[in-house]
């Protein structure tokens, strides 16, 4: 395997879904969202990262 996409299915009345995983020393994260209730699910996803980013100069 060269590569890995966390996908999590939408249950019904369920806006969001969020698959996290770890492969070869990487963590992915996967956003499913429903577009009619979360139209900015693009928004969330680039949070995400900005926040992936702070983290990695965290001493934990």
């Amino acid at each position: 395997m060269t590569e890995i996409y966390p996908v999590m299915p939408l249950a019904r009345n369920q806006a969001l879904a969020v698959g996290i995983t770890s492969y070869d020393g990487g963590v992915h994260v996967g956003l499913n969202g429903d577009r009619k209730a979360l139209s900015d699910v693009d928004v969330l996803a680039g949070m995400v990262t900005d926040a992936l980013e702070e983290l990695k100069g965290t001493i934990w």
